[in-house]
């Protein structure tokens, strides 16, 4: 988490933290590049998940919309959005793992990633996985 605030911090992204009703959702006001996200999101281990799909709105420069709410969507900016924050949550997951030793499913929970999702982060892991 504070790697990803600081990354915003360091882009001139301010990020509003507050608790608020559970299922209210995190936004992005891209234009603007502001995040809101809700501390009190019914599944907190997805606070971080929610934040770098922010993030991907903002550094994805979906400007056509002044404000994005957090959806865990299959299509369009939502997708985009969703892979690139799997894109800046891996190398911490990645951090100090054999190869050998990476698994998607566990990935997946520890960040809260929708199951949906699960064939980008395949994807992502083996790109990633080649570089190192």
């Amino acid at each position: 988490m504070t790697y990803l605030l600081n990354l915003a911090f360091d882009n001139g992204i301010a990020v509003k933290i507050e608790r608020v009703h559970s299922h209210t959702p995190s936004a992005a006001n891209v234009k603007q590049k502001r995040i809101f996200i809700n501390s009190n999101w019914y599944r907190p281990e997805g606070i971080i998940f929610q934040l770098a799909h922010e993030l991907g709105h903002i550094f994805c420069k979906h400007g056509d919309l002044d404000v994005v709410y957090f959806s865990p969507s299959k299509r369009g900016i939502e997708l985009e959005a969703n892979r690139y924050a799997i894109k800046l949550l891996l190398p911490f997951y990645l951090d100090g793992k054999e190869p050998y030793y990476v698994n998607v499913d566990q990935f997946m929970d520890c960040f809260s990633i929708p199951t949906h999702l699960e064939k980008i982060v395949e994807q992502e892991i083996r790109k990633k996985i080649r570089e190192i």
